[in-house]
């Protein structure tokens, strides 16, 4: 009888303990599967704004070169000023001159609506410094190479990025996720002027004109996410001269 219990009780241990790993199991496979799901809805978000704004980024691009290719456009302004026949013209040699300018976000004009970056790719804590840069006559360099000829380019800019925004920025252009060590690196040359110009647009539909501090920006790629001083930076190249 007593033999008997002894075995009872030792089966009753090995069940207990049975039930205690399955239980830890079950914990372990509850909690890695909604960490693995947590990171999935991540990802999505970042896929989701990243596809947001080349969207944009694409269709401000095809606007603009439209406007000059069939309205007789000297000059897009990045804003909502009206259709002007005498307005200023940064030209691509640095210089001002007069021309006929629009607005590409007024309505008789580019017609296109000011549309704010998705915040969940910025690591600015003031949201609002977090918008688009235009440049109208800075010269843009591919590895040393001018994308024209040595005169200003029209591009996007858009800065304050976080590494992983920029890392899928570059998935959806080149279908790589790149490890962040592995982004590239955008630098700058030469001291500006005056009339070298862009136009900040800032997340609040504000927007403001600025010169640029130096003459040109040295990139991997025309288009393309990349390390820009202690953050991330995309560019896209709007038009060449």
């Amino acid at each position: 009888m007593a033999r008997n219990d002894i075995s009872q009780r030792g089966n009753a241990l090995i069940i207990l303990l049975i039930i205690v790993a399955l239980f830890a199991a079950l914990t372990f496979a509850v909690t890695g599967t909604n960490r693995g799901g947590n990171e999935n809805i991540s990802e999505e978000k970042l896929s989701l704004a990243v596809a947001e704004m080349l969207q944009h980024a694409s269709s401000i691009k095809e606007n603009v070169l439209g406007q000059y290719l069939l309205n007789g456009i000297d000059q897009v302004k990045f804003a909502d000023s009206p259709y002007n026949p005498s307005g200023t013209v940064y030209a691509p040699n640095g210089t001002t001159t007069t021309g006929v300018t629009t607005g590409l976000f007024n309505p008789q004009g580019g017609g296109m609506v000011k549309k704010p970056l998705p915040l969940v790719l910025t690591n600015m804590s003031n949201t609002n410094l977090f918008g688009w840069f235009y440049y109208y006559n800075l010269e843009l360099r591919v590895n040393g190479e001018s994308v024209g000829s040595d005169l200003g380019d029209e591009f996007l800019f858009q800065n304050s990025l976080t590494a992983d925004a920029c890392r899928y920025i570059q998935k959806a252009l080149t279908g790589i996720l790149p490890d962040t060590a592995d982004l590239g690196v955008s630098t700058v040359g030469g001291s500006g002027s005056s009339d070298k110009r862009m136009t900040w647009l800032w997340q609040d539909g504000t927007q403001s004109g600025q010169s640029a501090s130096f003459d040109y920006f040295d990139i991997p790629a025309i288009e393309g996410c990349f390390k820009r001083h202690s953050g991330y930076a995309y560019f896209k190249l709007i038009k060449a001269h």
